[in-house]
């Protein structure tokens, strides 16, 4: 029995089985593909019969020449059907060679199953004449496949070209087998058991013309996934063989020291096997590779959707949500980094989450630059490499520097709500160098898509929770205020009957004076807690700087001291002075408590154009970034436990935006803290302040 070829055969019949199944689940009934599902079928039978043949120790010859000669037939009967796709299905050889080609085939198959007519062709001629005929059916396949590569458009080879070189591959190697045969009137067996891993190695070309031409409509489908772990799987076996021959070699030729290279080189080569399936790199350019050569589209987009709604619904509390977007984004196009930027309420941009990457300080866009409304307008997915090879694509615009700079930085894709631009994602460079064809633009903008929608749809959510938490909160206030009231109610009363009741009229004075300021003291504590119940603020024109001494005297009993730093000039504003003096209270009683009391705490005033500048510093605990971005203006969020509500810095923030202010925060832990409150002045004080400039230049001149 022969090993050698009963193995090959065996794989040869499994390659072929497997494509026939994937041709079967593909099927939809069109001619040429099911004639090519007839031939690879036919290709298993054969390959099984020449395996049972081995088996039972037959004369391959006898036995298993009659079926390769009809699954020869079959294949040449399938490329005459292809040439229906060329020029020659005009011409009168194209129309009389299919029955050409179907009567050979009769005759030489009558001649394969009739001893009497093989008897009486040795009678006249010492050629075997079955080897003569399955010569000439090599030749016309390699006839036939030249015509068809001649003749196919230029265009459309990439589609066929791979099954036109299996094929010729399979009909060069007939020739040759049967043309040692008739020469020495045998045929060799090695050639023979080679011809198993020959067609073998054919399947895949042909399951990949198949899947490139849809005229076949075969469209053959494998998992990407297993193509990777397959693909995988083999490479490491034929390393490992390949390790496993090099170290039979040390074993028998490396003498006294033998042992010892094989144990190092055994280590050595696991280990950088090892090194080369972590690595990631090396795993992105053999994706790059596979979905290059290997699939018409790039994407398994059932899978890309399963990874993102997975990514989005995650429930690893380690991870934000931020960077969960960016990260389903970057590995959608094998990037290691990113950065997520924002539109903040003032409709400027900002980065406010970054990802692998330190999050870029002092950036901005507005729609003022040219990145904005660009990404408005064409909803593009900007390439650095394109743009630095050609900027007439981008019609010209000038992206900022930020991002040109940066060599690190690669793609910005657009995050789209509607009609605004909710934000954008800038992607730093590939582990692998790659192209960033249509078929990636269109994935990551609809991905851009669905991340905008979700992280819309959180944001709403907060703020509907933040709501229902002021709801609460005014609730709750709603009782105070009820109790309150009896409690005034009470003082009232006694305040009424007290010249009913009085002993001595000085002590009943005093006590009166005392419960009349009580009763103020609680109005005024009413009219706090009722906030937006209040019919509303009394804006007037104030000085700051009188408002700053207010809010200093106010938090004097408290340590350490304040240094208060007037503006040499009146900062005139129109807003509610009570409202604004319990803003700086706030914030200089949480300098208090921050600050040791041998610290230091100073507010000072000064004025730059048309806006008044308010700071407040301190050298206490100071606080991360993290803390800043995270948790700092976030409502109902304390350090302080059952003593702070959590709202004071937001409502502060709040009240100073809504006087279309700013409020920024610069901190250092362990170094100190500084807000910095930026108000616009009343008009007459910007005109003021204009001309006191221009007085100041013109004596500088």
């Amino acid at each position: 029995m022969d090993y050698l070829g009963l193995f090959s055969y065996s794989v040869t019949a499994f390659a072929y089985f497997v494509l026939s199944l994937l041709l079967c689940t593909s099927l939809r009934g069109r001619s040429l593909g099911g004639l090519l599902l007839v031939a690879t079928a036919t290709t298993t039978i054969w390959a099984i019969s020449v395996v049972w043949v081995n088996w039972h120790e037959r004369w391959f010859l006898v036995d298993s020449l009659p079926i390769e000669l009809l699954r020869s037939f079959v294949w040449l009967w399938f490329l005459s059907r292809l040439l229906a796709f060329t020029e020659l299905q005009s011409r009168k050889l194209f129309r009389y060679g299919k029955s050409i080609v179907l009567s050979t085939g009769l005759i030489l198959f009558c001649y394969e199953l009739s001893p009497e007519l093989q008897l009486w062709a040795q009678v006249y001629s010492q050629a075997d004449w079955r080897i003569i005929g399955h010569l000439g059916v090599s030749i016309i396949g390699l006839f036939l496949l030249e015509q068809l590569y001649r003749n196919t458009q230029v265009s459309k080879r990439w589609a066929v070209k791979h099954i036109y070189l299996g094929l010729a591959a399979t009909f060069a190697f007939d020739f040759i087998l049967y043309a040692e045969a008739l020469l020495y009137s045998h045929i060799n067996l090695a050639l023979w058991n080679a011809r198993g891993w020959v067609l073998a190695f054919v399947v895949p070309l042909i399951g990949l013309s198949s899947a490139r031409n849809p005229n076949w409509a075969l469209e053959v489908f494998v998992s990407r996934r297993i193509i990777y772990s397959t693909s995988v799987l083999v490479i490491t076996g034929l390393y490992l063989l390949l390790m496993a021959i090099a170290g039979f070699y040390i074993r028998d030729f490396g003498g006294q020291w033998s042992e010892v290279l094989l144990a190092v080189f055994i280590t050595l080569a696991t280990v950088s096997l090892l090194v080369l399936l972590l690595s990631a790199q090396v795993r992105s350019k053999f994706k790059v590779l596979v979905n290059k050569h290997f699939f018409h589209f790039k994407y398994d987009y059932r899978d890309e959707w399963l990874r993102l709604n997975n990514a989005l619904v995650s429930n690893e509390p380690a991870e934000p949500l931020q960077q969960r977007c960016i990260r389903v984004m970057a590995d959608t196009v094998d990037s290691p980094a990113g950065v997520l930027w924002q539109k903040n309420r003032k409709g400027v941009y900002r980065p406010v989450f970054a990802w692998n990457l330190p999050l870029p300080e002092d950036c901005y866009e507005t729609l003022q630059g040219e990145l904005i409304p660009f990404l408005l307008q064409k909803r593009w997915v900007i390439n650095k490499h394109e743009y630095d090879d050609n900027k007439s694509l981008y019609d010209g615009i000038v992206l900022p520097e930020w991002f040109t700079q940066q060599t690190t930085h690669w793609l910005i894709v657009p995050l789209i709500n509607h009609d605004d631009l909710y934000g954008f994602i800038v992607l730093s460079q590939p582990r692998a160098p790659r192209t960033v064809n249509w078929e990636d633009h269109d994935l990551l903008k609809m991905i851009g898509y669905q991340l905008t929608n979700y992280l819309a749809l959180v944001d709403a959510s907060e703020e509907l929770a933040n709501a229902r938490q002021f709801e609460a909160y005014n609730r709750l206030s709603a009782f105070i205020v009820h109790d309150l009231k009896n409690l005034v109610a009470q003082l009232s009363l006694i305040v009424t009957n007290a010249d009913k009741h009085k002993r001595n009229p000085e002590f009943i004075d005093d006590a009166i004076d005392t419960l009349s300021n009580a009763v103020a003291k609680m109005n005024r504590l009413l009219e706090q807690l009722r906030k937006g119940k209040v019919s509303g603020s009394a804006k007037a024109l104030v000085d700051l700087n009188d408002l700053a001494a207010a809010a200093v005297k106010q938090q004097s009993n408290n340590q350490p001291a304040i240094t208060l730093e007037s503006a040499s000039q009146p900062l005139k504003a129109v807003l509610d002075g009570e409202k604004m003096v319990s803003v700086l209270g706030h914030l200089l009683q949480n300098a208090q408590d921050a600050t040791e009391n041998t610290g230091w705490i100073r507010l000072r005033l000064t004025q730059d154009q048309h806006e008044a500048v308010i700071s407040i510093a301190d050298n206490g605990c100071g606080m991360d970034q993290a803390f800043i971005r995270d948790r700092l203006f976030k409502p109902f969020d304390t350090t302080k436990g059952n003593a702070g509500m959590g709202i004071g810095v937001f409502d502060s923030k709040a009240f100073v935006e809504g006087l279309n202010g700013s409020m920024n925060v610069t901190s250092v832990p362990g170094e100190g803290t500084e807000f910095i409150l930026r108000l616009p002045l009343h008009l007459d004080q910007q005109e003021a302040g204009t001309k006191n400039m221009e007085d100041e230049q013109a004596c500088q001149v």
